[in-house]
């Protein structure tokens, strides 16, 4: 604590800071800092759970279960294209906080689905596109909107914060559901704990979504 601490002194204080929390005074880019850090949390720690699943619950290889990854790469990409395009002509108050929705939707599924024995594969990969396209409205539409009100002087501190945001946010995520999965078991009812807790993750980046602004003049 005293680390952190200082680091945050240090921060407010230096002229040119590695991670300028100064930034933070400005709501879109505090909203934005906000729902990135709780989404990634919960996203990328899902995304440990869905390999885990295929090899130690159903006894698939590593190169199905990978194999079983790739469409949620492909929704995600997919509407992560779509949704740059649009950020700059729809609200982002409305569009990042139904990706949030539309997430912990596809997390609350996949605890579902993973939670019976032998489900059929299509439903749990269902669940998972849900997931992946809620996260393509989410993750590039939040950086764009909480930077670029900003001067560009301040652009790449801005950048600078909100990729390390979502790298730590990726790292506490991921952590956390090995460690609720380490302690609930690998078994259909220890899978259906830990995606419930990643849901709730995306679930609360709605509070911070809804102070985004609206569609831009």
């Amino acid at each position: 604590m005293l680390l952190v601490a200082g680091f945050v002194r240090r921060a407010l204080t230096a002229r040119e800071p590695l991670l300028d929390l100064r930034l933070l005074r400005d709501r879109t880019f505090a909203a934005g800092i906000g729902t990135l850090a709780l989404f990634a949390c919960g996203y990328f720690g899902s995304m440990l759970l869905g390999p885990v699943y295929w090899q130690a619950a159903r006894g698939f290889s590593a190169g199905t279960a990978g194999l079983l990854a790739a469409p949620i790469g492909i929704a995600v990409g997919g509407t992560m294209q779509i949704a740059a395009r649009h950020v700059d002509t729809s609200s982002p108050r409305r569009l990042v906080p139904a990706g949030a929705a539309l997430a912990a939707f596809g997390m609350g599924l996949s605890a579902l689905q993973t939670g019976v024995e032998g489900v059929a594969v299509w439903r749990v990969v269902g669940a998972a596109l849900v997931m992946g396209v809620g996260a393509g409205m989410v993750m590039m539409p939040t950086m764009t909107t909480a930077s670029r009100n900003l001067p560009k002087e301040r652009m790449a501190a801005a950048s600078t914060a909100l990729s390390i945001t979502s790298q730590l946010g990726a790292s506490v995520g991921t952590a956390l559901c090995s460690v609720v999965l380490g302690a609930a078991g690998t078994d259909p009812a220890g899978f259906r704990i830990t995606y419930a807790v990643a849901a709730a993750l995306p679930a609360l980046a709605l509070v911070p979504a809804l102070f985004l602004p609206g569609r831009r003049p």
